[in-house]
Order: C-alpha cells, then structure tokens, then sequence
C-alpha cells in the first residue's frame, strides 16, 4: 500500500481516458453516502453478453474512493483491499453504485457498496432519471452485486488534493458525467492487454495515460479489472469452457507507475463449472514488485 504524495493534475482525467471512455456519472456525493452509474454497452461485457465485473469494479472503486477521500478530510487515503460478489450481469440498461460509510476511523474507512441494473426503460443517466428522490423500486430495479472497500488514513502531506477543488475542476462533482469517446472495441483491447500464456493466466497491460489514476500510476478499478481478466483467462483453459469472475477479493500492495504490469493466474481449482485462481500483479519495470494480489472465483 503506497502512500499518495503527487499532485492531482489540473486536466485529469485526460480527454482520451478508460474512465471518461465508460461513460461514468457521478450522480451525488457527499460525507457519508455517493451513487455514480455507467451505462452497460457490449464492449465492457464478457462472452456471456453480461457486463463484465472488471467494468463493475471500477465503478465501485470510483465511487467508494470518491466517498472516502471526502470521509477521511482532512487526511487523506490509500486503497486496501476490494471484495466484490456478482450475483447478476446484465447486457443493457445502466448499473448505479451506491455507496455507503460503514466506519470511518482515525486509521480506516470501509465503504460498503451495492450495485443495482435499471433496464433501459427507466431512462439514461444522462437524463435526470436516476435522481436521488427516485426510488430504485418504481424504476425496476434489481440488486446485481455487493462490494466492499476498505482505506488506510494516511496523514495529509504536501501536495495531497483537496478533493472537492479536484471534483469541482474535473467536472466529476455530483451531477456530473465524464463524457468521453466511447468504446471502439472491446475494453481488454482498449486498455492493451496482451496474452502471453492463457494457461498461466499471464497478461501484459502497458501503463499509459490511458490508464493512469490521478497520481501518474494505474488506476484501481482497472488493476481489479486486469485481475479478473487474467482470472478468467487462466480458468477458462483450465475448465475448458468460457467462465467469469463472479467473486473478487482485491489486495493493494503498491501503486504500478512504470509498468508494464503483468500478471499470473495460480488455478486453484477447476471443473466444467467454475474455477478458482490466485492472481498477482507485478510492475515489471520497476524490479517486478509485487502490486496487487487477487482471489477470484468464476463460473460459467
């Protein structure tokens, strides 16, 4: 877990940016509650048609960092650990994350999370639909997934953002959509993920502004996305049918800020069902340290 001493560029995210290309809308944020939404395209879903929970995750990491920054102020945060369960992975309509303080410490924050699909009857996320006033049930919808994070308070050191400063000139305050270009094509392709052995769950994603966070390292939801891409890979071989994370439990170790990142999938245990792996990440360019580690579960 590293401690986060740069400065938050003016300008981030950049306008070409896996984040803003997700199309995530902050819907509200405050001290001890946020919802943020994305709209659920082919590009981020896996081989079943359902959004993948790589995208999932990255959408609890927004929303549950965004919420623990302004919880922990005037200190600031670290990213622990992630635990997400995909009960559901619709192909359509908008998931929103709603997030919520479970304690906040003078050592930790927890942020629990539950995600829920709105069908594309109940409006866009861009269209006012999804007002806090609005009650999930009159727009149909159901709970796909639960997660839980976990932040290290760190004492406020020079050049830590104040986050209301970053939101208000990022435009990723409440209300607020970080409109980008969109996918072309599938997100593992976007963010440049290279297989180098399926079996051994190896991958190679280049640390690019494309992927970096606000601090010039990658961004937490995409390591936890990487982590299941390689998850599924790996017991995807080893069962010999597609499989999809279904159950992610993240450890941050350090901040990859050179890269590339690469990975390896430990198959645990594998049948014509699901599967289950051990994942590490490493930063290959700065002496193979050891960013992340992952235990993942995916089913058919």
């Amino acid at each position: 877990m590293a401690a986060i001493v740069r400065p938050v560029p003016p300008d981030y995210p950049p306008e070409h940016h896996f984040l803003r290309d997700l199309a995530l809308a902050v819907l509200e944020m405050g001290t001890e509650s946020g919802r943020a939404g994305l709209p659920v395209v082919p590009e981020i879903c896996g081989p079943g048609g359902g959004v993948s929970a790589g995208a999932l995750a990255t959408l609890v990491d927004v929303v549950g960092g965004g919420l623990a920054a302004r919880a922990a102020q005037p200190d600031w945060i670290a990213t622990a650990d992630l635990t997400l369960h995909v009960v559901d992975a619709p192909g359509d309509g908008s998931v929103v994350a709603s997030a919520q303080v479970l304690r906040a410490g003078r050592s930790t924050v927890v942020i629990g999370v539950d995600l829920d699909h709105f069908p594309a009857a109940a409006g866009t996320l861009d269209e006012g639909a999804f007002d806090a006033s609005t009650a999930a049930a009159d727009l149909d919808a159901t709970r796909i997934a639960v997660a839980t994070m976990t932040f290290a308070v760190l004492p406020r050191r020079e050049g830590n953002p104040d986050i209301t400063k970053f939101e208000s000139s990022t435009g990723a305050g409440s209300g607020r959509i970080l409109a980008g270009g969109g996918f072309g094509r599938p997100f593992v392709d976007e963010l440049g993920i290279t297989v180098v052995d399926a079996a051994a769950g190896e991958l190679e994603v280049p640390i690019e502004d494309y992927v970096h966070n606000s601090f010039a390292a990658m961004q937490g939801g995409i390591v936890a996305l990487v982590a299941c891409t390689a998850a599924d890979v790996a017991l995807t071989e080893a069962c010999g049918i597609p499989v999809e994370t279904r159950d992610l439990q993240l450890t941050y170790l350090a901040q990859a800020r050179v890269g590339p990142v690469r990975t390896g999938a430990a198959v645990l245990a594998a049948n014509r069902e699901c599967g289950s792996a051990r994942v590490t990440l490493v930063d290959a360019g700065n002496g193979g340290r050891v960013t992340a580690t992952a235990g993942v579960v995916a089913t058919r």
